[in-house]
């Protein structure tokens, strides 16, 4: 499937590519609640990369991307969309929307913003994965 990518914060289009496979990545929780993960989120990182405090989550079936210029990205690290046509693109944009907004209110429990969005975008990826499924 066809996918349009922008990095973490949607700051930068970094283009389109194709969703290749589910992968599970490692994300490193920091003491203070953020996260991050080594560029290639597949491999485990070395123990002297990981903060005393901090610890690893392993996400599984994390959506793997190959851009079209040949990076590899994953669902942890950017924001990503399949390409549709106009009518189903409008039909998911609408119901991610509805979904946000009816998600917000509980994902405020959480302080750290980063914390936040990762969760809604878990969610959402989830959800357009299986709106995907249902329309191929």
């Amino acid at each position: 499937m066809r996918v349009d990518v922008y990095n973490g914060d949607k700051s930068e289009h970094l283009g389109e590519g194709v969703y290749s496979e589910e992968a599970d990545v490692h994300v490193i929780e920091m003491p203070d609640g953020t996260l991050s993960s080594l560029e290639n989120a597949e491999a485990p990182p070395d123990a002297s990369l990981i903060p005393e405090g901090a610890r690893v989550l392993v996400v599984k079936d994390n959506p793997k991307i190959v851009l079209d210029d040949g990076r590899v990205v994953y669902g942890c690290q950017v924001w990503w969309h399949p390409i549709f046509t106009d009518e189903v693109s409008q039909r998911v944009e609408e119901m991610t929307d509805t979904v946000s907004n009816a998600l917000l209110p509980f994902l405020k429990e959480f302080s750290d913003q980063r914390v936040q969005e990762f969760l809604l975008q878990e969610i959402l990826e989830g959800i357009r994965n299986k709106f995907i499924e249902i329309n191929q």
